[in-house]
């Protein structure tokens, strides 16, 4: 994922987030330093996003601290993206965009409003990431990678890690993240890697 659409995807999970803590209601409000903790984000990402929201009236703080709404237009930006899902905004990317070729002990959800899925990660699950994460670090040293793939690399691999340090990890954004590291290892001839990662995804290896 390059850094303008991984940029959109974060702004369009913290406004889903918003929007479904609140129910859509402008007169309800939600600490960001909950979702921060639930999207397994750093301070400065959090920062960048809500700063962007903001900025563009699509949230608001309610009162000094960190309680924060969703605005009317908000409401009517992240309905407008559920509603037509396929199709990008100047905000967010495409959301409805599922490609399939195997899945196991997985869900999906499309075309719903204010739902939410719980799916575990089982402790084995976790050991065998967090194996792929080191050999992943380790890797690095040896690929021919710009310094914006390795920065982006290395932030996936920091939200995938900080995801598995969470009470409840959100396989959807572990998942986003290990692809776009499979395909930042692709480019740089890190394909074995690539292929384990993707074994992983597919299903072929534990969790996806």
């Amino acid at each position: 994922m390059n850094p303008i659409d991984r940029k959109k995807s974060d702004r369009f999970a913290f406004l889903e987030e918003i929007y479904k803590r609140t129910g859509g209601n402008r007169q309800q409000e939600v600490d960001e330093r909950e979702i921060q903790r639930d999207l397994g984000w750093s301070e400065e990402q959090l920062e960048g996003v809500v700063g962007y929201l903001t900025a563009e009236g699509l949230v608001e703080y309610v009162e000094l601290g960190y309680s924060m709404g969703i605005t009317h237009d908000g409401i009517r930006e992240y309905e407008r993206a559920i509603s037509a899902p396929d199709q990008a905004s100047e905000y967010f990317p495409a959301v409805n965009i599922i490609n399939v070729e195997k899945m196991e002990n997985s869900q999906i959800q499309q075309g719903a409003v204010c739902s939410s899925q719980v799916m575990s990660v089982a402790a084995d699950d976790v050991v065998a990431i967090r194996a792929l994460l080191q050999e992943t670090r380790a890797a690095l040293a040896g690929l021919a990678l710009s310094d914006e793939a390795r920065q982006s690399i290395e932030s996936d691999t920091g939200t995938i890690e900080a995801q598995l340090s969470n009470p409840h990890p959100k396989r959807s954004i572990i998942v986003e993240c290990f692809s776009s590291v499979r395909h930042l290892l692709e480019a740089a001839g890190g394909h074995v890697l690539a292929m384990k990662i993707a074994a992983m995804m597919s299903g072929s290896s534990p969790l996806m």
